[in-house]
């Protein structure tokens, strides 16, 4: 492999025709003196890390036709002088560092066939000069920051067969004119600022397709509007159709079922309506469908079951289906994401889904399911991420699911779940969250849970669980961020070995009945923001000091603790129905004591000044009124859809009344009903 610099007396080489030394080391620059090579018409110098700027004296290569300088570490603008290349038809400027806008005088290029500079920061408009490229073949700019419109002009690029335009700051409507591309197979337009509709006349007839030969159609992360227009059927050859992330309305057209050699169909993130078309059952070669957050409603089609193992990955979270799970969707027997959440699904999970040998990611939160949990899925050996939450399940956690032990996130929260944790879920030693709050789940909470050495949230609350914090789960060390064993009826003390979650950031074990003192070292080495310690039995004398990444320290409702509050407190503090005494002098520390009918509702893990501003005031040592315990309702989402978080939705929570669910719970999770 060659390194080192160039050299310049290589410039003597007056008759060289080819000068290839791609994948290598080369640095320094390209040197000038290479203009003597003035009959060269080969120059492969890619993947190296040359440096510099183009030099305008290599204008002399009048007949260079190859020239190829990719991967490399190029600055600088494009040399209008190479408008002398007049036999030049590849160029090939890729991933290097190059600016200024493309040169108009490179309209002289007649003979150019491939075109590439993407991956640079090249800016301004696209020359409308260049309508003369009529035989172009291939024109990639993408990733710079072109801006303007898309030339109409280019229509007479009758030759192309790939235009790559993606992730610029293109803006304007799409050109009538490029219909004329009867040869194209791959445009890519997305990631821009492209606005209008989806030109018909791209599609053409039957008789007479415009891009009968087209493969690839990439339009997403636009400001395109209007339908999807139905003329796109004669696209026969279409593998890759991506449209997503606009603002398209209306229905997907019957009429796709055409394309039958559709390998990925992407039209998430729109405003699309209607009904799932039968007909798509056609599409034996799918590999792909993502059609999550729109607006499509009715049942998921049995007959998709045709799709058999050639379906890979199915997203439909975020719409308003309703229906029952296909039992026909176990022939998908290489699927490896599944996402209904945040539909209108009822039904049971059907046992045989544990058909889905390859699955990774299963996500049916937010729904209507009811029914049990199939211990049969124990067969998902490569799952990931499982959630469920936000349903009508019942019965216990199959202790089966042990198998899962690639799994990284268990999410089956708010739902009526009974039984004790499995302890056999210790297995999943990669678990980074787990959530089962708002279940009737019961026992102790098991110690083999300690081995989740990557976990970062632990959240229980508003369960029935007994027994004592197991000392073991300090374990988690410094990837626990989130840990919440609230409302449940747990014993014993805090363990102080809890000072080893080092970044701890949310402690929530109120309304419980922990005794015993609340370790020093854990309000003042760890860096949580809340701490909510409230309706327990602590006693002694508070900790003096806490960190100074602490805003919210909840501990009202322990009669037996006393002391001052930590001087280093910047936020808020609840101390009503203990002995602390009151902070004094101090504005920047607001103390509350929050009623029973107090009900916040944030996405944050602590309440804003506004918000319990009027709970504030003169701080007071007299008991608060004591609570009813929770009684939470079956979740339920709002009138607009709640949006997906991963494959996790964002979902609300609603209490029978505001006394059924204390401040805490009503300030993180539910609103009024």
């Amino acid at each position: 492999m060659l390194s080192g610099i160039l050299p310049r007396d290589y410039s003597a080489w007056t008759n060289v025709r080819e000068f290839v030394v791609f994948n290598n080391k080369l640095n320094g620059t390209l040197p000038s003196s290479y203009s003597a090579w003035t009959i060269v018409d080969n120059v492969r110098v890619d993947n190296n890390n040359i440096t510099g700027t183009l030099p305008p004296q290599l204008s002399a290569w009048t007949k260079v036709q190859y020239v190829s300088l990719n991967d490399n570490l190029l600055s600088g603008s494009l040399p209008p002088e190479y408008s002398a290349w007049s036999q030049i038809n590849w160029w090939n400027a890729a991933g290097n560092l190059l600016s200024g806008s493309l040169p108009k005088s490179y309209a002289t290029w007649t003979k150019i066939h491939i075109f590439y500079v993407p991956v640079n920061r090249l800016s301004g408009p696209l020359p409308r000069e260049y309508t003369s490229w009529t035989g172009i073949s291939e024109f990639e700019i993408s990733r710079n920051s072109i801006s303007g419109s898309l030339p109409e002009e280019y229509g007479s690029w009758t030759n192309v067969v790939k235009f790559s335009v993606d992730t610029n700051r293109l803006s304007g409507t799409l050109p009538a004119s490029y219909k004329q591309w009867w040869k194209l197979q791959m445009i890519l337009l997305q990631t821009n600022s492209l606005q209008g509709t989806l030109p018909a006349v791209y599609g053409g007839t039957e008789l007479l397709p415009s891009w009968p030969f087209l493969q690839q159609f990439f339009a997403h992360q636009n400001r395109l509007n209007g339908t999807l227009p139905e003329s796109y059927q004669y696209w026969s050859q279409l593998e890759l159709f991506y449209v997503s992330e606009n603002q398209l309305n209306g229905t997907l057209p019957t009429e796709y079922s055409r394309l039958v050699k559709l390998q990925e169909l992407g039209v998430h993130n729109n405003t699309i309506s209607g009904t799932l078309p039968t007909e798509y059952s056609q599409w034996t070669g799918i590999q792909k469908i993502y059609i999550y957050l729109n607006r499509l409603y009715g049942s998921l089609p049995a007959q998709y079951g045709m799709w058999g193992v050639t379906l890979q990955e199915f997203a439909a979270n975020d719409n308003q289906f309703s229906g029952t799970l296909p039992a026909s969707y176990g022939a998908w027997g290489f699927v490896s994401l599944f996402n209904i959440g945040a539909n209108s699904i009822t039904g049971s999970l059907p046992y045989n889904y544990s058909n889905w040998l390859r699955l990774q990611t299963f996500n049916a939160s937010a729904n209507r399911l009811a029914g049990t949990l199939p211990p049969a899925y124990s067969s998902w050996k490569r799952l990931q991420w499982f959630s469920a939450n936000a349903n009508s399940l019942a019965g216990s956690l199959p202790p089966e699911y042990s198998s899962w032990q690639k799994l990284q996130l268990f999410s089956i929260f708010a739902n009526s779940l009974t039984g004790s944790l499995p302890p056999q879920y210790g297995s999943w030693i990669l678990l980074t969250t787990f959530k089962a709050y708002v279940n009737s789940l019961s026992g102790t909470l098991p110690v083999a849970y300690s081995s989740w050495i990557v976990s970062n949230e632990f959240s229980v609350e508003a369960n029935l669980f007994t027994g004592t914090l197991p000392s073991l789960y300090a374990n988690w060390g410094s990837t626990m961020l989130w840990f919440n064993v609230a409302l449940n009826s747990l014993t014993g003390t805090l363990p102080a070995e809890y000072t080893r979650l080092t970044k701890l950031q949310y402690l929530y074990v109120s309304h419980n009945s922990l005794s015993g003192t609340i370790p020093a070292a854990l309000l003042s080495s760890t860096p949580a923001q809340a701490m909510l310690l409230s309706f327990n039995d602590f006693s002694g004398t508070v900790p003096s000091a806490c960190s100074a990444t602490l805003q919210m320290l909840d501990l009202q409702n322990n009669s037996q603790l006393s002391g001052v509050v930590p001087q280093q407190l910047f936020g808020f503090v609840t101390v009503c129905g203990t002995q602390i005494m009151c902070p004094t002098g101090r504005p920047y520390v607001q103390a509350a004591c929050l009623p029973d009918d107090f009900t916040y509702f944030t996405t944050t893990s602590t309440a804003d000044a506004t918000t319990i501003s009027p709970y504030t005031g003169a701080c007071t040592n007299t008991p608060a009124p004591s609570r009813l315990r929770h009684t939470p309702t079956q979740s339920k989402a709002l009138p607009a859809s709640p949006r997906s978080e991963g494959v996790v939705p964002v979902f609300f929570l609603t209490c029978r009344t505001t006394r059924s669910c204390p401040a805490w719970f009503l300030l993180n999770n539910c609103l009024d009903s």
